[in-house]
């Protein structure tokens, strides 16, 4: 596993060990971080990477497109008479998808 600069890497391991030991709970198998093979969860990251790199001109433009879209409807508010640029409307409006900023989820 690559985790960059070797002067923080055992700090990086010993803090996210603890987390990932208190998410998985008590009863859990896993006691050593040396153990733990991260490699398929890295293979489909890049997977998902590649299949980014791959898009198509025309899909990124349709994707640029519906982007643009949703910046024109959601991106911009009116303050007190005043066209305002809104900070981040991405998060908040895709309710429609079924999420509802910060990440929480309404259905799947």
């Amino acid at each position: 596993m690559h985790l960059g600069d070797p002067k923080i890497a055992p700090t990086f391991i010993k803090n996210f060990f603890t987390d990932f030991k208190a998410i998985l709970g008590k009863k859990h198998q896993i006691k050593d971080f040396k153990k733990c093979d991260f490699s398929p969860i890295k293979r489909h990251l890049d997977e998902q990477k590649m299949v980014k790199k791959a898009v198509t001109d025309s899909e990124r433009q349709r994707n640029k497109d519906i982007k643009n879209a949703a910046m024109f409807k959601f991106g911009y508010a009116m303050v007190d008479g005043h066209l305002e640029k809104v900070g981040n409307y991405n998060s908040e409006c895709l309710i429609k998808y079924g999420y509802v900023g910060k990440g929480y989820v309404l259905y799947s």
